[in-house]
């Protein structure tokens, strides 16, 4: 199953944080939840920087990477819509590897960092925020830490 905290940042500016994890194996349905999402941010305005940590993710089937690859048709058009990026957590150094070269192969729809722990990521959220021109006080530094601080420890 697919969990996603979601921490609402300037709602007048319609951003959003998110990070999310995956605990069980339930693809299909997580991913349609997650088009549901977007579909719903894309139609408030709302644009997000996600975490997606892949800690516990297991390898997927090959029905679950048939289901992957034409449900990623329709992310791929959705995403840049609605995200200004995607920190992956995978604390392993050959799942890193992994996911680097995968993206150079195939590169993600915006931009993404893979990255080793939820203190690296959040570091890149700041960072792509700043970066997107959306001001980061040191408020939301210390709340960013402390929102995503439970996913990061349950790991």
């Amino acid at each position: 199953m697919f969990e996603l905290q979601r921490l609402s940042y300037a709602p007048t500016t319609r951003i959003h944080v998110e990070a999310g994890s995956y605990r069980d194996h339930d693809l299909t349905d997580d991913l349609a939840k997650i088009l549901r999402q977007m579909h719903a941010d894309r139609a408030g305005g709302v644009r997000t920087v996600s975490v997606l940590d892949l800690t516990r993710a297991r390898p997927l089937n090959a029905m679950q990477r048939k289901h992957l690859l034409a449900w990623l048709k329709e992310f791929d058009s959705l995403v840049p819509l609605v995200s200004l990026g995607t920190a992956f957590i995978a604390p392993s150094a050959l799942l890193r590897g992994v996911l680097t070269a995968m993206f150079w192969i195939r590169p993600y729809p915006v931009e993404q960092a893979v990255v080793s722990d939820m203190d690296e990521a959040m570091h890149w959220v700041v960072q792509r925020l700043e970066s997107s021109g959306i001001a980061v006080p040191a408020r939301l530094r210390q709340e960013l830490g402390r929102a995503f601080a439970p996913a990061a420890r349950e790991i």
